[in-house]
């Protein structure tokens, strides 16, 4: 073998694997990021205040009629993702981690016993988290379904009514000045030889 790194049997079998190799942190949802204060993903201003962010200016508006139909469904699903990360920062984070510090640094059966109670109370805090993150992104995928089917129903079936209706309006405008221009023509003619007959 030509390259003399060791490979990572042979790291795990001197102890060094653990220690030497970063931690790889993944986040639940595409838009969270990795927050190593917390030890947490944090999720993005969409995820958790589209409805507030558009209303102050953060976040821009919707730019069809479906996205303002569906503004308003985001709501939940921005109240779902934000108790969920505050689930899972004061309850995990504050609550659980620090039991687990603590008593690592108590040491002893009571510090095991503190250790022992954190550890659950993070699982559950990060677990209903999850669960309830998850459940504001679905209600967020169906405010924009909904609003997806307000924009076909307005580009598929209103605008083309509203479009015939002003081709009929302008056929119509258009008939009624040919008429009176006829009538002019008409009502010229006569009056031309009327006039003619008196003064020619």
């Amino acid at each position: 073998m030509a390259n003399s790194e060791p490979t990572s049997g042979q790291l795990a079998n001197s102890g060094q694997l653990a220690n030497s190799s970063p931690k790889i942190r993944a986040c639940h949802f595409d838009s969270y990021e990795y927050n190593e204060e917390y030890d947490t993903c944090i999720p993005s201003l969409d995820d958790v205040a589209y409805v507030i962010g558009t209303f102050f200016g953060d976040l821009p508006a919707p730019d069809s009629t479906g996205g303002y139909v569906s503004l308003p469904l985001h709501f939940p699903s921005d109240l779902l993702s934000g108790v969920g990360f505050a689930l899972e920062v004061g309850l995990g984070h504050y609550v659980g981690d620090n039991l687990v510090d603590y008593g690592k640094d108590v040491g002893g059966l009571l510090g095991y016993g503190l250790q022992g109670l954190g550890y659950p109370i993070s699982a559950v805090a990060d677990t209903a988290a999850v669960f309830l993150e998850g459940a504001g992104k679905i209600v967020g995928a169906v405010a924009d379904g909904v609003g997806t089917a307000v924009d076909t129903v307005v580009d598929n079936v209103v605008t083309p009514v509203l479009g015939a209706g002003a081709e009929a309006v302008e056929a119509v405008v258009e008939q009624v000045a040919e008429s009176v221009e006829k009538v002019a023509d008409a009502v010229g003619s006569t009056a031309k030889k009327y006039f003619c007959k008196i003064f020619c």
